[in-house]
């Protein structure tokens, strides 16, 4: 698993800052590379999801969300992605 991570977080650093538009505090979209619509990545109860196939299947940290991650200067929650920790309800 951490193999995918890191090739999820490498995914995510190519994409580009302009390619990111935050729509408010909790939520932002992340324009598809591919250039055929885009991504809703949102913060919900100290989580971060994405409406992308990868996360819906996975239900690991995205290339999306770690684009965001990158552009807010946040690091993931290893602790939830390890399933060490559950985000507060």
């Amino acid at each position: 698993m951490a193999t995918q991570v890191l090739s999820r977080k490498q995914r995510g650093e190519q994409i580009q800052p302009q390619d990111i538009e935050q729509i408010n505090p909790e939520t932002f979209w992340v324009k598809s590379q591919s250039g055929r619509g885009g991504y809703s990545v949102t913060l919900f109860r100290g989580k971060w999801t994405c409406d992308c196939a990868d996360f819906k299947f996975r239900q690991i940290e995205c290339k999306h969300i770690h684009a965001v991650l990158q552009q807010t200067s946040q690091e993931p929650n290893w602790l939830y992605l390890l399933g060490l920790w559950e985000a507060p309800l």
